[in-house]
């Protein structure tokens, strides 16, 4: 099937299954945390932290960008034989690339024990690591084949697969074993080894063995720059850790790590399941005349925003309780970092958004370019702000520097394709969104029940604001008023004996 049927109805349908894929892995990860902070020490959580950094570093360096241009090939022919082709050379060459990745890591082991865990006794844990990451690639390709080809229940249903069976390998090794830190590595590696096994099978009976050199050049001269943006980006996601394990120590890599998972949260309940379906339909628009490719964009961008938008101040207003209640007494300060860090994560999701001119144009390095100069920014706030405040000062640092990478990204992007986005109704959508933040933040010296009473009643004003400021076309009104009266109905008929 391809995206050129797919409407609105497509849409919101594969949202709702990548958004339940998100929602079921997240909730999975907060339900769960009771058990790892309890089981995991903080030093232990930030171990976790540390050795995924390395392991992105090896990554950013062998790997980075490998699939990036996937999409916007696959899109750009109709020729179905050579789109096959596509996915099947994306699978060999991530395979040969995290091939590499793995034997860096093996050969690095004591070094990075010692150096960067700072436990040379630790060296197992890195070659779990390194298996893990081997065998990623087997799961993500026919991931991103399914997204696609719009095969939403099926990339939902390997998704939940996946998540149940690593779950279920965490609690046998982390909480019956004791097994700790080498459990979730072990568990993680396991999983990719029979979910990867079974999707690739899958993927070759839909694309064959073929590859093809003409697909691998496209894709590694439009995925090389990301080599160098992921590098950014890694700098500007993980590298405020060392600043903190440096100044703070382990303690504090922990609980800072911990208040970052709220903005990957964001991420995955919102920009990410959205984009996941949006994708397709984007990069298909962009073979229609400027005006009416702007036309088919911008109410999922209108959209789009509003998911993120109300999805980060629910995060942000629920935080404080949600850690009182799921998280050890070493955890609480990573409350008043959250909001900090959804902000700046919605940033990051606008920031995904405007850099379709790039991927347009196929001149990806200007990506890489927005996100050096917010690297610089953001190494010279690390230095000057972690040492003083700890936490705060490297989610203040990474706020600044996101907020300068989109800007930057967003001017580039015009530049190369210029793309018309109402910013009218966005900008709106986010002062509702700040106001309730502050009303909201007025039930902070409450006890939990007043916490979460103060976040409702905020939440129910923003969404009030949202329905009747301007945020939504009139049509779009009445559409969701009809829909809601529809489904009353067939509740109502539904009922009658």
């Amino acid at each position: 099937m391809t995206v050129a049927r797919a409407g609105g109805a497509a849409l919101g349908r594969n949202i709702l299954f990548y958004g339940l894929t998100a929602a079921v892995q997240r909730a999975a990860s907060f339900i769960l945390l009771p058990v790892y902070t309890r089981y995991l020490s903080p030093a232990d959580y930030g171990v976790l932290q540390l050795l995924q950094i390395s392991l992105d570093v090896v990554s950013i360096a062998l790997t980075a960008g490998t699939t990036a241009g996937v999409m916007r090939f696959y899109f750009k022919t109709d020729d179905e034989r050579e789109r096959r082709a596509i996915f099947a050379t994306a699978l060999g060459l991530l395979l040969a690339f995290n091939a590499l990745a793995a034997i860096a890591l093996f050969g690095a082991e004591g070094w990075i024990a010692r150096a960067v865990i700072g436990r040379p006794e630790e060296a197992p844990l890195v070659r779990l690591l390194a298996l893990g990451f081997l065998l990623e690639p087997a799961v993500a390709v026919p991931l991103l084949l399914m997204q696609a080809r719009e095969r939403a229940r099926l990339f939902s249903f390997t998704s939940i697969c996946r998540l149940a069976l690593q779950i279920g390998l965490n609690l046998g090794f982390v909480v019956a074993l004791g097994w700790a830190v080498r459990g979730v590595l072990l568990s993680t590696a396991l999983t990719n080894a029979l979910v990867g096994g079974l999707a690739t099978l899958w993927l070759l009976r839909q694309t064959g063995l073929r590859t093809s050199r003409t697909a691998a050049r496209a894709l590694l001269a439009f995925g090389l720059p990301y080599r160098a943006t992921q590098a950014g980006a890694f700098v500007l996601t993980f590298a405020d850790r060392y600043f903190l394990k440096v100044s703070r120590g382990l303690d504090e890599v922990g609980v800072y790590g911990l208040a970052y998972q709220f903005g990957f949260l964001l991420i995955m309940a919102s920009s990410m399941p959205y984009m996941q379906a949006w994708a397709p339909q984007r990069f298909a628009a962009a073979r229609l005349p400027a005006a009416e490719r702007d036309a088919a964009l911008d109410p999922g961008f209108r959209h789009y925003c509003l998911a993120v938008v109300t999805v980060g101040l629910g995060i942000a207003l629920l935080a404080r309780p949600a850690l009182a209640v799921m998280s050890g007494p070493g955890f609480q300060a990573a409350a008043g970092l959250v909001p900090i860090i959804v902000v700046a994560y919605v940033l990051q999701a606008l920031t995904d958004a405007v850099e379709l001119g790039i991927q347009l144009s196929e001149r990806t390095r200007y990506a890489t370019y927005a996100t050096g100069l917010a690297v610089v920014v953001v190494v010279i706030l690390y230095a000057v702000w972690i040492p003083r405040l700890g936490g705060l000062g490297a989610a203040l640092a990474t706020l600044v520097a996101f907020f300068v990478r989109f800007v930057a990204c967003y001017a580039w992007s015009q530049r190369l394709c210029p793309i018309h986005y109402r910013w009218g109704p966005v900008l709106r959508l986010a002062g509702f969104a700040l106001a309730a933040f502050a009303i909201g933040s007025l039930g902070r010296g409450l006890g939990l029940t007043g916490q979460v009473a103060c976040a409702a009643a905020a939440f129910g004003g923003y969404a009030m604001l949202v329905w009747w400021g301007g945020v939504l076309a009139d049509e779009e009104r009445r559409a969701t008023r009809d829909w809601v009266r529809s489904r009353a109905l067939a509740g109502t008929v539904a009922d009658r004996p």
